[in-house]
């Protein structure tokens, strides 16, 4: 019967903290990088003769930033980045790490410009953006694509507003699916109160009913009434020693994928 209380207290204590443990397990912010290198880096040009709008851009994403406390970079990647389907999570990860720091909270979005046909966008997500954005980045990604060129498109500068209103939906839909894991997530709220609650009730009586204290301070209740003998005892240490672990470096040859495998997301053809 003890056993299955110990579960079942163990159980509880689960459910109550899970929810706090997912929603801080990568609460990493980079202090030297900050948010003030979120932006639209536009390799291919797209704007370069439409200053103005990459501005606008910038400010949005700045202020998408600010609200949602994640780093975001979108990259418009020109003909210098074309790379295999398989390479491309590799380089995002290994990207967003170089500009913000690993574990830090933060999302980089590559948009496939370099001219492959087909094209092949990817939203890499770090930190906290993981739980955020998790099964989600698929549906992020593709509602750009009523705004963004197909990749058999000539010249993609001549869609700049067209590619200016994608970008703004991605930023949309980054803080849609944020509003959407805080409502999941007070939801659960209420469930792990009322988890700590019982925990303490269970612990309360669980130990009430397994220790059986004496109602009186009389020293004789704890001591026999036949003679107590005590025996010599002593203890012979024959040698003492220290063990020791080699700590490896963890640091070495090869190229770790995604970024050293601490990234989600998803990529897709355009």
């Amino acid at each position: 019967m003890k056993k299955i209380i110990s579960a079942l207290v163990t159980l509880l204590t689960l459910t109550a903290i899970l929810p706090l443990m997912t929603a801080s397990a990568y609460d990493v912010y980079n202090e030297d990088t900050g948010y003030g290198s979120s932006c639209v880096d536009d390799d291919f040009g797209v704007f370069s003769d439409n200053e103005d709008e990459l501005y606008e851009l910038n400010q949005e994403v700045q202020e998408c930033s600010e609200k949602l406390g994640l780093n975001i970079y979108i990259f418009i990647a020109g003909e210098n980045f074309r790379m295999s389907d398989s390479t491309t999570p590799t380089f995002c990860g290994d990207a967003y790490d170089k500009l913000f720091g690993a574990y830090t909270d933060g999302v980089f979005f590559f948009i496939d410009m370099s001219g492959k046909t087909p094209a092949y966008d990817y939203v890499c997500t770090s930190g906290k953006a993981i739980q955020w954005y998790s099964g989600k980045t698929d549906a992020m990604r593709e509602a750009t694509y009523d705004y963004l060129p197909s990749s058999s498109e000539g010249n993609y500068a001549e869609h700049h507003s067209d590619i200016k209103l994608g970008i703004e939906e991605f930023l949309y839909q980054l803080k849609k699916y944020k509003r959407q894991y805080d409502t999941r997530y007070l939801r659960l709220l209420p469930f792990g109160g009322a988890g700590w609650l019982i925990v303490t009730l269970i612990g309360y009586f669980v130990g009430k009913s397994s220790y059986k204290f004496k109602d009186k301070t009389n020293p004789r209740i704890y001591v026999s009434s036949e003679e107590t003998n005590f025996a010599e005892k002593s203890d012979t240490f024959i040698r003492t020693y220290t063990t020791r672990t080699k700590i490896e470096s963890s640091s070495g040859g090869g190229h770790h994928g995604g970024g050293g495998g601490h990234h989600g997301g998803s990529g897709g053809h355009r």
